[in-house]
């Protein structure tokens, strides 16, 4: 009782406006947080946290979160508004790598070469493109930031998050299952690059 909460850990929406609740049934200021950045960018002058929650309590701590990151976003009283904007903009970027896996897998079979496709892609980040073709041509996937294991975790919320919302799961759950199977496939320390592990025949 009295006391502040901030929490950084990923979640749903509904787990987020659920501890919402708990807090203020218990006298506790709370505060949600999501991240636009990888672990190395902590403490430093890179990267985003976003925060829900009252503004009161936020100015109130202002000066406290700032050093731990370059930019400390508020973005309103809806506590779940952080966590839906973090599954979103993940999920953008997991679907993308999931689709690229799977027709990455479908000109290998044909053998089409990737540079073809790479050549006529113009709505994709060429260089993005690039160190994706060269994780997998090395078929190695050293983790710089967050490992699949944990990006398997985050998967299953994402795909929670779409049940809460009472929407069509399927996408989440294409991106959750591939994950999983790269896991299977011995990759579960390795970067998310190794999702394209779980395309196309067993390495």
């Amino acid at each position: 009782s009295g006391k502040t909460l901030v929490q950084f850990s990923s979640g749903t929406p509904a787990r987020a406006r659920e501890a919402g609740q708990w807090a203020s049934a218990h006298d506790v200021s709370y505060l949600d947080c999501t991240m636009s950045g990888g672990p190395q960018q902590i403490g430093n002058n890179l990267g985003t946290f976003f925060y829900t929650g009252p503004r009161g309590v936020f100015e109130a701590l202002r000066e406290v979160l700032a050093p731990l990151i370059g930019t400390s976003t508020y973005c309103g009283e809806d506590l779940g508004y952080a966590a839906a904007l973090d599954f979103a903009r993940l999920g953008a970027y997991t679907g993308v790598l999931t689709v690229l896996g799977n027709v990455f897998s479908l000109l290998e079979a044909e053998g089409v070469p990737v540079d073809d496709l790479l050549d006529t892609v113009s709505f994709l980040d060429r260089a993005f493109l690039d160190g994706i073709v060269q994780a997998i041509t090395a078929d190695q996937y050293p983790s710089g930031t967050a490992t699949l294991t944990t990006w398997k975790a985050w998967a299953d919320q994402f795909v929670q998050s779409e049940h809460d919302a009472g929407i069509d799961p399927r996408v989440a759950e294409v991106v959750r299952d591939h994950v999983a199977l790269a896991i299977e496939r011995g990759h579960g320390d390795d970067d998310i690059y190794a999702l394209f592990s779980g395309f196309g025949p067993s390495r």
